[in-house]
């Protein structure tokens, strides 16, 4: 059954309403050339930012109309290597969400600014795909990325897969995450 894209829009914003606040996550990576398997820590922070500014400027990188975004969301991160402690990434990202479409200021794997399709097929379950041109940091031409997120309560589970410009499988990705704080 297809949702309306009021009724995915509604969807979303309330669940990014309950997802702001703190978070702590473990993740697993494999590498589906290399077979090699990364375990991860991270900590994020999801704000809301209602600033006509910071709105606009996102809607200028999108060459969109202003008053497009409502809020923008801003995630910050820092990930670790669970076993060595050692920093794999730290930064930030400023999205906006407008009629099934999640605008980014940047891309997981590029600095560009990138435009995500959402689907909310309920309340609690969100399908995020991106599609990067270009050379990424995975290393490949052309990349496209999906998240399905699944909520429970204060507790999230991620899971994500890549697929490079041959449409071969790349990376798949796993995160448990729960929340810590509003």
């Amino acid at each position: 059954m297809s949702l309306t894209v009021d009724r995915q829009s509604t969807y979303f914003h309330e669940r990014i309403e309950q997802t702001v606040g703190q978070w702590e996550g473990s993740r697993t990576y494999e590498s589906v050339k290399t077979g090699k398997i990364t375990q991860v820590s991270n900590r994020f922070e999801v704000t809301l930012d209602r600033d006509e500014a910071a709105c606009r400027h996102l809607e200028q990188l999108h060459a969109l109309p202003s008053e497009t975004f409502p809020y923008i969301i801003h995630i910050y991160w820092k990930s670790h290597d669970r076993d060595t402690r050692k920093l794999l990434s730290e930064g930030s990202m400023l999205m906006g969400y407008h009629n099934g479409w999640l605008y980014r200021n940047r891309g997981y794997v590029t600095d560009m600014p990138v435009l995500s399709q959402v689907e909310m097929p309920s309340p609690d379950h969100m399908l995020i795909r991106t599609f990067y041109e270009g050379v990424t940091t995975l290393g490949d031409e052309t990349v496209a990325y999906e998240e399905n997120f699944r909520w429970a309560g204060d507790h999230r589970l991620r899971t994500v897969l890549a697929w490079d410009k041959n449409h071969q499988l790349t990376l798949m990705g796993q995160y448990m995450e729960r929340k810590l704080a509003a």
